[in-house]
C-alpha cells in the first residue's frame, strides 16, 4: 500500500498541477525550457520540463529532451532517464539514438535484464554497430552473466580485431573473473602490436601477481619502472608483490614512494598494518626460529645416540618454551633411552597430571617405571592406561610386568585375556608357557610349548623354553638332547651354549655328589648342600653358579641373580655365566640389569648375533623402542640374511605405526624367501592396516594357494573383505572358520560385524550374546553391542530450513521425524512437515504427514514403503506415499526401484493449484573398489497439470581420504531432463535441460564432539539451446554433540543453479538447523 501511494504522488501530482496551469503559460514554459536545453543548461531545463511533463506525455521530442537532461545530469539520474527514453521509444521506435540511450540508461541504473534485451534487439537489426556490442558485454558482465559477457567481447573483437582498448577491457574482465591465463593472452596480444602499451604492461604484471608468479610479476613491474620511474600503478603493484613475497622492508619502502604521489587507499593501509604487525612480531618469530634450531640439533644428536647432548639441547629448548608439552615428552623419552629412570618418571608423571587424556605419556611412564624396576607402579600405570584404551600391546606389557614382578597368578589371566581376543597371538602364548613353567606347572607348559612349536617349529624361544622346562621337570636326557640340537642349529648362540654347559656341569656335579652321598630328595636339599660349600669357601666358582642354577629352577630369580653376580666377581670373563645372569634378570623383569649384562656381552663380542638379538628384545620390552630398532638394524647390517631379526624388526615397526618401513622389511624378507609364510601373512596384515586392501587381499590369496587351510590367512582375508564392503564373501569364509574354530573369539566378533553390515541386526546381537558366554565383560563385544543397540533406539529429529532466492521466493520448511525399530530387522518412522512459502504473487502453506517402514527381507532384498496425507491452505488435499525395493545383486552392485506420489509444497502457485507429482524411478550403483562408486538413475514424472518429465543422472565419485578425522571425496555429475509441455504452473519446466559439474564432499572431526562438513559442485548448465552457463552450489555445516543423546547441526547453503522455481542467473541462500535426540 505504501509503494502504491508513493507512485500515485509521483505520477498524479504533476498532472494536477499542469491541469491547473494556463495553456499559454505552459507553452511559454516549454519555450523557455527549450532555450535553456539548446544552450546546454540541462539542469535548469530539467526543472521546467518536469513541471509540464504531463502536458507533453505523447510528445516524442519533449520526452527525448527530458530523458537527455536526466541522462547527462551530474546526479546520475539514469532511472528517470530510462523512464522517459522508454516513453520516447514507445512513441517513435525507429529512433536508433533513443533506443541506444535507453539501453545505456537501463544498464547504468542497474536494470541489466532490460538493458540486455534492448542491446540484443539493436544487434539483431544492426550487427555492425560496435558501441552496442560493447555495451551489451558490459551489461552482461554487471548482470553476472560471465560466460555470456566473455562471448560478446570475443564477438566484438572478431569484428574489430585491432581495438586495443576493448581488448584490454576484456583482459581486465577475464582477470577479475579468475581466468588469468585468458587475461594474459589478451594483454600479450595487445603488446605484440604495441610493445610499449603501458596499460597492457601493467595488466600483465598484475595478472602474474594474482597467479602467484611473484618473481615474474616483479620483473614485469621493474621493466615498467625503468621506463617510467615514478608510475604510481607500477609502484603500488611492486609494493604488493614484495609484500606477498614476504620481503616486508622492501615493500614498506616502495609503499612510501607510492604514497608520496597519492594518499594511501584502504588496501595500502591494510598492507602497512600487516608490515607493522610483522615488525612487532619479529622477536616472537626469532624466538621460534631459535627454538626450532635447538629442536633440530637435539634430533640430530639423538640420531647419533648422543643422549647427553640431546638432553642438554632439549633442556635449553624448554627454557625458551616451558609450555611446549611436546618438548617435555621428547625429553622424557631421551631420559628413558639413557636409562635415567627417575628423570623420565618425573617428566611423564607431570605430563599426565597436567593432561589425563595424554595416553602416550602414561604409556611411557609405565615403560620408565619398568626400567627403574618399579614393577608394581608400572603394573598400576598400565592398568590405568587400559581403562581408557584397550591397546593389546599395553595389555601384553602388563602381563609381562606382572610376571617379572613375580605376580604369576595375576599375569596368567592377563595373558589369557589377550589370547581370548587374539587366539593366535604367539607372544602371549609364549608368555603363558613361560609363566606356567615358572609356576612349576610343567605339564601344562610343555603342552603349550608343543602347540607353539607346531605353529612355528623354528622358533628359538619356544624351543629353548621347551628344553628348559624339560630339564626343570626332570627329563634330563631329553633336555640335553634338545639343547645339543639347538647348539648345532645356532652354533654361535652363547646363551644356548651356556645353558647346555650349565646342564652338563650340573649333571656332572650331581654324579660326583651321588658317588659321595645319597642323592638329595629335592632342590632344597641341593641348595643346602651348595650353601654349605659356599660358606666354607665364599669364592667357590663351582658352588656359586650352581646355587644360581638351583634358585633359577625354583623361579627365585632374585636369589639366582645374586649368586650369578657373586660368581661373576670370581669369573668376570665367563660369557656363558654372564648370559645366565642376563637371562635371569630378564625373566625377573629387571630389564635395566638385563640390558646392562647384554650390553657388556655385546661389547665383548660385537658380532655375536644372539647377544645383540636379546639386547634388542629387552630394549623393546623395557619400552626403549628406538634403541631396540637401532640394535635390530645393526644386527641386520652385520648379518643381512637373519630372518628372525628382520621379522622382529618388521613387527616392531608395524606396532610402532611405522607401516611404510615395516612393509619394506617384509619385502626384503620375501625377496630372499618368497614363500615365507609368516612374512606373507604379516605383510598382508600391515597392508590392510595401511589401507591397501586390494594388495592385502592378493597376498592372502597367495598364501592360501600354498596352504588352503591356513587359519590366519583365511581370517585375515575375511577381515579385508569385510573392511572392503564385500560382506557376502567375508561371510562365507567366516562361516567355515566358525565351524572349524567354534570358540574363536576373533572370528565370532568379525562375523557379528558382517551380520550387522548385512542388516541382520538380530543375528549379530545373538552372536554377541554367545561371545559373552565365552568371555563375560569383553570390551570389544560390549562396544559392538552398544553400537548395534544404539542404531535400534528411537531418535527424534527436528529440522528448520529457511531459504530466499533472488526473485523474493522465501520458504520456511519445518520438519519432525521420529524413527524407531519395532523389531531389529525393521526401522519405522513418523514424519511431519510444514512448508510456508511466499513470493510477490502471494503465500501458501503445504503440510505432510507420513508413516513409513523399511527393512531387509533377506541378504539381498530390502523393501520400503510409506503412506500419508497432504493438505494445503489452498484447500487441496490428497493421499501421498510410496514404495520401493533395493536388490543387492552382489557386494558391489545394487538396483533400486521406487514409486512415489507427492505434492509440490515449496512454491505458492503449485500449492494454490494443488499440483502433485507421481514418480517412477530406477537406479543402479556399482562399487568397483573400496574407494569408488558409479551411479545411474532414470525417473519418469507425471504432474497433475498434464505435464511429463523424463530425467537421467549419472555420477562417478572417488574417496581420496578416509580416516577417523577426515573424509574427502570428489567426482563428476551429468544430468539431463526435459518436460513435455511449456505450461506455466508456477515452476520451472524446461523442454530440455542438461548439467555437468565437478563434485566435492568433505566431512571432518575437529574434536570427538565437534564436526564440520562441506558439499559443493561447480560446472555448467544449458537450457534448451542456449549456451552453457556457469553454475555451482556450496553448503557448509557444523555439528556439535551436546551429549550422548543430543546433537545440534547448523549450516548455510548457496546455490547458483536452475531449480524448480526458475532458470537463468538464479541464486538461493538457505540456512538449516537440526536437533537430534536419541532416546
Amino acid at each position: 500500500m505504501t509503494v502504491l501511494t508513493i507512485e500515485l504522488i509521483v505520477t498524479v501530482s504533476p498532472r494536477l498541477r499542469a491541469q491547473a496551469m494556463d495553456p499559454a503559460k505552459i507553452a511559454e514554459e516549454r519555450k523557455a525550457a527549450d532555450g535553456l536545453y539548446e544552450n546546454g543548461k540541462t539542469e535548469e531545463a530539467k526543472a521546467i520540463y518536469q513541471r509540464i511533463a504531463s502536458s507533453f506525455a505523447d510528445d516524442v521530442e519533449f520526452n527525448k529532451r527530458l530523458a537527455h537532461c536526466f541522462f547527462v545530469s551530474p546526479k546520475k539520474e539514469f532511472t528517470q532517464a530510462a523512464r522517459y527514453y522508454a516513453r520516447a521509444f514507445q512513441l517513435n521506435p525507429r529512433d536508433p539514438q533513443v533506443e541506444m540511450n535507453l539501453g545505456k540508461a537501463y544498464s547504468w541504473s542497474k536494470q541489466y535484464g532490460a538493458a540486455i534485451r534492448v542491446f540484443q534487439r539493436v544487434i539483431a537489426r544492426d550487427p555492425g554497430n560496435p558501441d552496442v556490442w560493447l555495451e551489451l558485454a558490459r551489461a552482461q558482465n554487471y548482470a553476472g552473466q560471465v560466460q555470456e559477457a566473455a562471448t560478446t567481447y570475443q564477438s566484438y573483437l572478431e569484428r574489430w580485431f585491432n581495438d586495443r582498448e576493448v581488448r584490454m577491457e576484456l583482459a581486465a574482465f577475464l582477470s577479475w573473473n579468475k581466468r588469468p591465463e585468458a587475461a594474459l593472452e589478451q594483454y600479450r596480444a595487445v603488446l605484440k602490436g604495441d610493445p610499449n602499451n603501458l596499460k597492457a604492461l601493467l595488466g600483465e604484471a598484475e595478472v602474474l601477481s594474482w597467479q602467484g608468479k611473484f618473481q615474474e610479476s616483479l620483473e614485469a613491474y621493474n621493466r615498467i619502472l625503468r621506463r617510467v620511474p615514478k608510475r604510481y600503478e607500477a609502484l603500488r603493484g611492486t609494493a604488493f608483490v614484495l609484500l606477498w613475497m614476504q620481503r616486508y622492508e622492501e615493500a614498506s619502502e616502495t609503499f612510501a614512494q607510492a604514497n608520496l604521489q597519492k594518499p594511501p587507499d584502504r588496501e595500502i593501509q591494510e598492507a602497512l598494518r600487516q608490515i607493522a604487525l610483522w615488525r612487532a612480531e619479529e622477536p616472537t618469530r626469532q624466538a621460534q626460529a631459535e627454538l626450532n634450531a635447538l629442536r633440530q640439533q637435539a634430533e640430530a644428536a639423538l640420531a647419533q645416540n648422543d643422549y647427553t647432548r640431546g638432553i642438554e639441547l632439549l633442556r635449553h629448548a624448554i627454557e625458551r618454551a616451558p609450555d611446549d608439552n611436546s618438548l617435555h615428552f621428547r625429553l622424557g623419552q631421551v631420559h628413558l633411552w639413557n636409562r635415567q629412570w627417575s628423570e623420565a618418571i618425573e617428566l611423564f608423571q607431570n605430563l599426565y597430571a597436567a593432561d589425563p587424556t595424554n595416553l602416550a605419556a602414561l604409556r611411557e611412564l609405565g615403560n620408565a617405571q619398568v626400567g627403574a624396576n618399579q614393577l608394581a607402579d608400572a603394573a598400576a600405570t598400565f592398568r590405568t592406561y587400559l581403562q581408557s584404551s584397550p591397546d593389546p600391546d599395553v595389555r601384553l606389557a602388563l602381563a609381562r610386568v606382572l610376571s617379572w614382578a613375580g605376580k604369576l597368578e595375576e599375569a596368567l589371566p592377563v595373558y589369557q585375556q589377550i589370547l581370548e581376543g587374539e587366539p593366535e597371538n604367539f607372544d602371549a602364548s609364549l608368555g603363558t608357557a613361560q609363566v606356567l613353567s615358572w609356576q612349576g606347572q610343567f605339564e601344562k607348559a610343555l603342552e603349550l610349548y608343543a602347540s607353539l612349536l607346531r605353529r612355528q617349529p623354528e622358533n628359538r624361544e619356544a624351543q629353548l623354553g621347551n628344553a628348559q622346562t624339560q630339564y626343570w621337570s626332570g627329563n634330563i636326557e631329553k633336555a640335553l638332547a634338545m639343547l645339543e640340537s639347538l647348539g648345532e642349529t645356532w652354533p654361535e648362540d652363547r646363551e644356548i651354549a651356556g645353558i647346555l654347559q650349565s646342564v652338563r656341569d650340573a649333571e656332572q656335579q650331581r654324579a660326583l655328589q651321588a658317588a659321595a652321598a645319597p642323592r638329595p630328595s629335592d632342590v632344597d636339599e641341593l641348595i643346602l648342600q651348595y650353601q654349605e660349600m659356599a660358606a666354607r669357601n665364599p669364592k667357590d666358582s663351582n658352588a656359586l653358579p650352581m646355587l644360581g642354577d638351583l634358585y633359577l629352577k625354583k623361579n627365585d630369580y632374585t636369589q639366582a641373580i645374586r649368586y650369578y653376580e657373586q660368581a661373576l666377581e670370581q669369573l668376570p670373563a665367563d660369557a656363558p655365566l654372564r648370559l645366565k645372569a642376563a637371562k635371569a634378570a630378564s625373566w625377573n623383569r629387571d630389564f635395566a640389569r638385563a640390558i646392562t649384562f647384554y650390553q657388556d656381552l655385546v661389547v665383548q663380542e660385537p658380532d655375536n648375533r644372539e647377544y645383540r638379538l636379546e639386547l634388542a628384545k629387552n630394549l623393546n620390552w623395557s619400552g626403549r623402542n628406538a634403541e631396540s630398532i637401532v640394535q635390530y638394524r645393526e644386527l641386520l647390517r652385520r648379518t643381512p640374511n637373519d630372518r628372525e631379526a628382520r621379522l622382529a624388526l618388521a613387527r616392531e615397526l608395524s606396532w610402532n605405526q611405522q607401516l611404510a618401513e615395516s612393509l619394506q622389511e617384509y619385502e626384503r624378507l620375501l625377496q630372499s624367501a618368497p614363500g615365507d609364510r609368516d612374512a606373507l601373512v604379516e605383510r598382508a596384515r600391515v597392508l590392510s592396516w595401511n589401507g591397501e586392501l586390494v594388495a592385502a587381499l592378493n597376498l592372502y590369496d597367495d598364501v592360501l594357494i600354498r596352504v588352503p587351510e591356513d587359519r590366519d590367512a583365511r581370517f585375515g582375508k575375511a577381515q579385508v573383505l569385510y573392511w572392503s564392503g564385500r560382506l557376502r564373501e567375508a561371510q562365507a569364509i567366516l562361516e567355515e572358520l566358525q565351524a572349524m574354530y567354534p570358540e574363536d573369539r576373533d572370528v565370532a566378533l568379525t562375523a557379528a560385524g558382517v551380520h550387522a553390515g548385512l542388516g541382520r541386526t538380530g543375528l549379530a546381537l545373538r552372536q554377541l550374546d554367545e561371545l559373552d558366554k565365552l568371555q563375560p565383560g569383553n570390551a570389544e563385544v560390549q562396544s559392538m553391542r552398544r553400537r548395534l543397540r544404539q542404531d535400534l533406539r528411537p531418535i527424534l529429529i527436528l529440522g528448520f530450513t529457511p531459504s530466499e532466492d533472488v526473485y523474493d521466493l522465501t520458504i520456511y520448511s519445518s520438519t519432525a521425524a521420529l524413527y524407531f525399530s519395532p523389531v531389529p530387522q525393521v526401522r519405522s518412522y513418523f514424519f511431519s512437515g510444514i512448508t510456508p512459502s511466499n513470493d510477490p504473487a502471494g503465500s501458501q502453506t503445504g503440510r505432510e504427514l507420513l508413516f513409513g517402514s523399511y527393512g531387509r527381507v533377506n541378504d539381498r532384498l530390502l523393501l520400503r514403503g510409506e503412506i500419508g496425507g497432504n493438505s494445503a491452505t489452498s484447500g487441496h488435499q490428497g493421499p501421498i506415499g510410496g514404495a520401493g525395493a533395493t536388490f543387492h545383486a552382489s557386494d558391489d552392485m545394487q538396483f533400486d526401484f521406487d514409486f512415489s506420489r507427492r505434492f509440490l509444497n515449496y512454491i505458492p502457485k503449485p500449492v494454490l493449484l494443488g499440483i502433485n507429482r507421481v514418480e517412477l524411478r530406477a537406479g543402479w550403483d556399482w562399487r568397483p573398489g573400496p574407494h569408488a562408486v558409479f551411479h545411474v538413475d532414470y525417473s519418469h514424472q507425471r504432474y497433475s497439470d498434464t505435464n511429463r518429465n523424463n530425467a537421467i543422472n549419472f555420477s562417478a565419485m572417488r574417496n581420496f581420504v578416509r580416516n577417523e578425522r577426515l573424509e574427502l571425496e570428489a567426482g563428476y555429475l551429468y544430468a539431463v531432463s526435459g518436460f513435455s509441455k511449456n505450461i506455466d504452473s508456477g515452476f520451472f519446466a524446461p523442454s530440455q535441460f542438461q548439467r555437468h559439474a565437478l563434485l566435492l564432499n568433505l566431512h571432518g572431526k575437529v574434536t570427538p564432539r565437534v564436526g564440520f562438513s562441506f558439499w559443493g559442485s561447480l560446472g555448467g548448465e544449458q537450457i534448451f539451446r542456449d549456451p552453457f552457463r556457469l553454475d555451482g552450489t556450496a553448503r557448509f555445516g557444523w555439528d556439535l554433540a551436546l551429549s550422548n543423546h543430543f546433537k545440534f547441526t547448523a549450516g548455510y547453503g548457496y546455490f547458483a543453479i536452475s531449480s524448480i522455481a526458475t532458470a537463468g542467473a538464479y541464486k538461493t541462500h538457505t540456512g538449516y538447523a537440526t536437533l537430534e535426540f536419541l532416546f
